[in-house]
């Protein structure tokens, strides 16, 4: 019996801890980090607790973010444990970009090692209303490559493609997500900062497409 009961008291104890972050995480988003902005803009250093809010608000980005975009959420969740310089990205669903459809188009003719710059309007195609939202949050800007994979011998003429971006966040970008009757908006120069403190790692990542993708 006292074992249950210690049991129940820690459960509802972490819940208390959850809910008490995520109060945190919504005043901080809505309120807190424009005064964080301002001490940057300043060239001030930011407190463990706006370090800790920052950190809490990005993280909790990734899990709530992931039915709208989930190659973005997984990037996101990456910053925090990975320490590799270079991810690679297997699961995706890229295919309702038509950015990425005319991107394909220009190199469909062109040589191996041919690439294509693309980028967006961050708070047009961020939207979860547009068709480019899911490779837009993930890999804004990125750049298309047409590779030809040598381990696929028996198929010579079979041509594959990479997706190539930086998870480096800028300093200077004030991103909206607009859900028609709300948007959330993001400083992401803050999240960079903890990124310039060892916070959250940076790498590239990549993402592989067939030709049919």
């Amino acid at each position: 019996m006292k074992a249950k009961k210690i049991i129940k008291i820690t459960f509802l104890a972490l819940l208390a801890l959850i809910a008490a972050v995520l109060v945190n995480t919504c005043i901080y988003v809505f309120a807190g980090q424009y005064k964080s902005v301002e001490k940057l803009s300043k060239g001030q250093e930011l407190s463990l607790y706006e370090c800790c809010s920052i950190y809490a608000t990005h993280l909790t980005m990734c899990f709530v973010g992931y039915p709208i975009a989930p190659e973005a959420a997984r990037e996101c969740l990456k910053l925090h444990f990975t320490d590799k310089d270079t991810v690679y990205f297997n699961w995706h669903n890229f295919s309702g970009s038509k950015k990425l459809e005319e991107a394909h188009r220009q190199l469909i003719d062109k040589p191996d090692g041919s690439s294509v710059r693309i980028s967006w309007n961050g708070n047009k195609d961020y939207s979860p209303f547009s068709g480019e939202h899911r490779l837009a949050i993930a890999a804004n800007p990125c750049t298309l490559t047409k590779i030809r994979y040598l381990e696929f011998e028996c198929f010579p003429d079979e041509y594959w493609y990479t997706i190539t971006t930086s998870t480096e966040y800028p300093k200077y970008s004030r991103t909206e997500f607009n859900f028609k009757k709300f948007k959330i908006v993001f400083n992401e120069g803050l999240f960079r900062y903890l990124q310039d403190k060892g916070w959250l790692h940076k790498y590239t990542a990549v993402y592989h497409l067939s030709a049919d993708q």
